[in-house]
């Protein structure tokens, strides 16, 4: 399922697994971007009543972008937030409005970084939404990518970072998950 909101604040999880944020902060338009809204109505579609992805119409970006970082996150994580001039989206298991980064499970995937290989976040996203689908913890795939991403060739991006015993918040490049994924296709 998709949808399109004025802000992040009324959104509940409901009977979803999963809410998939996609997160702007202006309405530059890049080859990104526009790789993301070619891609995020299928990724919604596929999801499914499983989960959901939520975007801001165009002009509300700045708002929910706000919304999103006035949460209580690590610095380095705000700056990287405050600071990255392309969409990134955050996951998490619970009403937006209630959550906090220092108390729920959420993952953060940044789409910097990543010109080169736009045209495969379709992989990403059926990624995702099968995992979703099948009932699988999208957080615990998520922390093995990153796991792999610190300690490999993509450790200069990683983040990952415990907040609380058993809580854990993921931060990592798309490269890294589609690196994963096209190992996971190799024979």
């Amino acid at each position: 399922m998709s949808e399109k909101v004025s802000s992040f604040v009324p959104i509940k999880i409901g009977d979803f697994r999963y809410l998939y944020l996609l997160v702007t902060w202006n309405d530059f338009v890049t080859p990104i971007r526009e790789e993301l809204e070619k891609q995020v109505e299928p990724f919604g579609e596929v999801l499914g009543l499983q989960g959901k992805v939520v975007q801001a119409f165009k002009t509300m970006s700045s708002r929910t972008f706000e919304e999103v970082r006035a949460k209580t996150w690590d610095p380095d994580i705000k700056l990287r937030m405050e600071q990255d001039q392309d969409p990134f989206m955050l996951i998490i298991d619970s009403d937006f409005h209630a959550f906090d980064p220092t108390q729920h499970s959420c993952a953060l995937i940044w789409f910097s970084e990543y010109s080169k290989r736009k045209d495969s976040i379709y992989k990403l996203f059926a990624a995702l939404a099968r995992g979703t689908r099948k009932g699988e913890d999208v957080f615990e795939y998520l922390r093995s990518v990153a796991r792999k991403q610190a300690a490999g060739k993509w450790a200069k991006f990683a983040k990952y970072v415990e907040f609380k015993p058993k809580v854990f918040g993921i931060s990592l490049d798309v490269g890294a998950i589609l690196e994963d994924l096209g190992a996971r296709a190799e024979p």
